[in-house]
């Protein structure tokens, strides 16, 4: 059995083919398969918070079958209909399943109309709307499902959420150097680590001394990534490693400090 509910999607704007009333696959075929992905992952998150946890895995599964599909374009607009679908599996949550369709609807146009206002509420919804062409000048959605209205949506700006930057975070590996950088481009250090990844990373001019005399050897790589992009922060090969102060080491060294602070 197949539940689906009605969705017309119109955009207008100076854009190839949507005055004649096509849809440029060149233009929006990324969009539509990020809304196609937005869609599922509502659906699962929508099938992972109502049923038990022994079943959410195997379920949640099924939000795979859910679907947009394209049923026509409007005529005198540059939009086109379709349906959202999908294929309800045999299980007792007959209802939830037959549900499905208009509750990801709703809850992808809401996500919609928030982002647009720039009220952070779905980053795969806020992947799709940046994906459109720029040069929309409205966009309009509108849930129904056999002459009932749902739900509505009419955009004619888009203000998205400014993109934060991600927080820094720390990046250990193991390698061989397999490329430096020199003045006066930007000193840097790349290590090919293990599995064939790479890690390039900012450097100071002794560092990248350092790598050169290390590279035959393997090496030991701690960097911090930013939106800055990897600083390195330690290089160093097995031998070096070794000679580092154990934690014992150290709490010997300061014990005298550490009990006057304690």
């Amino acid at each position: 059995m197949t539940a689906r509910t009605e969705l017309e999607i119109v955009w207008d704007g100076p854009i190839k083919g949507l005055a004649e009333h096509r849809v440029s696959l060149t233009m929006f075929g990324e969009a539509l398969d990020l809304l196609m992905k937005a869609a599922r992952r509502i659906a699962s998150q929508k099938l992972t918070d109502a049923l038990e946890p022994a079943v959410t895995g195997r379920l949640a599964t099924e939000a795979k079958k859910l679907d947009i599909e394209i049923a026509g374009i409007k005529k005198g607009s540059g939009g086109f209909s379709t349906l959202i679908t999908f294929e309800t599996p045999d299980t007792s949550q007959t209802l939830l399943f037959n549900q499905l369709p208009e509750l990801v609807g709703m809850e992808l146009l809401e996500a919609i109309e928030q982002e647009a206002q720039g009220n952070l509420r779905n980053t795969a919804v806020r992947k799709y709307l940046r994906s459109l062409p720029k040069e929309l000048t409205r966009q309009s959605y509108n849930l129904h499902e056999n002459g009932r209205s749902i739900r509505s949506v009419d955009l004619s700006h888009v203000s998205l959420p400014e993109q934060e930057d991600p927080l820094p975070c720390f990046i250990a590996t193991r390698g061989k150097i397999s490329g430096v950088g020199f003045d006066p481009g930007r000193w840097e250090v790349k290590v090919k680590g293990e599995e064939g990844t790479q890690v390039v990373a900012i450097a100071t001019e002794d560092q990248v001394s350092k790598a050169l005399e290390m590279r035959p050897q393997e090496v030991h790589v701690l960097a911090v990534s930013s939106a800055a992009g990897n600083h390195l922060i330690v290089l160093e090969n097995e031998a070096m490693r070794n000679r580092r102060p154990t934690l014992e080491d150290l709490f010997d060294k300061w014990d005298e400090t550490f009990r006057a602070l304690a």
